[in-house]
């Protein structure tokens, strides 16, 4: 049979022998008032905070890790800590030399710093994921409308120059999934995502901007190169075929695109592009439209 020591159980043990250590030695020893006060607060106060570690890090035990790791680094502090400044009070403790209380002490130091530094990292990568989370949508991993507004608007509310942005629309998405269910048109969203995923630049901002749609934003990238990445997606989808172990089927998209001439605010371009996609459907789908200034067509 296996002995567990559970963390409750290791503090008790060790403040139960310093008590009865200090019990002890009262009982046999000669007490004698401290030679330096202003070291033995300073002890003192430093015995007592290690104690507080030791209770409080119970508050790590979800990382089993990190717990273990500091909870051993404050019980040597502790006990390096607690001989330290039994023997202020005794005349002959006997119990350990002061070589060894050092060495406990420090051990117990440079544990709890690594446990401090195994915490924060974790404590790091548990920010990230969450951030990731919260920028992120869960279905296709393309950043969602939020994040893409804190992204662009982080250095300025306006667009640069001949920026661009496509809206991208999956054409009869509602009949796919009154077809096949909406499990399979999930698929057909990921994998729309992907192609979208794998045919833009690192300087390229691709968002799910709600339901069946899609955003691309191109910093400074004038209306012919976006136009020719955009054709280049309407076409790899067109080709593209969404399986699962039942289902093959083919789709379209439309897309709408609109390029900057003049600083402008960020809905003010894809309300522009938005038009520019109700113009695509409007043409019959399965294509890409460029925003004309004289566009009157009401997307709404």
């Amino acid at each position: 049979m296996t002995i567990k020591m559970r963390p409750v159980r290791l503090k008790t043990l060790i403040i139960s022998y310093s008590i009865v250590l200090l019990a002890y030695e009262a009982s046999v020893g000669a007490i004698t008032p401290p030679k330096e006060i202003i070291e033995v607060l300073t002890e003192f106060t430093m015995l007592i905070a290690s104690l507080v570690i030791m209770f409080y890090i119970d508050r790590l035990k979800e990382s089993r890790s990190v717990f273990w790791i500091m909870n051993i680094g404050a019980s040597l502090l502790y006990l390096g800590l607690f001989f330290d400044f039994f023997e202020e009070f005794f005349i002959q403790p006997n119990i350990l030399d002061n070589s060894y209380e050092d060495i406990i002490q420090t051990a117990g130091f440079l544990i709890i710093c690594l446990g401090i530094q195994r915490w924060i990292s974790l404590h790091c990568n548990l920010v990230a994921q969450l951030h990731k989370t919260a920028s992120t949508d869960h279905m296709t991993g393309l950043l969602n409308r939020r994040a893409f507004y804190q992204h662009v608007e982080s250095d300025s509310p306006l667009t640069p120059i001949h920026s661009s942005f496509l809206l991208i629309d999956i054409d009869h998405f509602k009949s796919i999934n009154d077809q096949y269910g909406h499990a399979f048109g999930d698929i057909v969203i990921s994998k729309v995502a992907t192609i979208i995923r794998s045919n833009i630049g690192d300087n390229q901002l691709a968002v799910r901007w709600g339901g069946e749609e899609f955003l691309i934003y191109f910093k400074q990238c004038d209306g012919s190169q976006a136009s020719i990445i955009a054709e280049s997606l309407r076409s790899t989808i067109e080709k593209a075929t969404f399986t699962d172990h039942t289902n093959s089927v083919s789709c379209t998209v439309s897309i709408g695109l609109y390029t900057t001439q003049e600083q402008v605010s960020y809905d003010h371009g894809i309300d522009r592009a938005d038009i520019a996609l109700y113009q695509a459907k409007h043409n019959g789908r399965n294509n890409v439209t460029v925003f004309k200034t004289d566009e009157v067509l009401d997307p709404h």
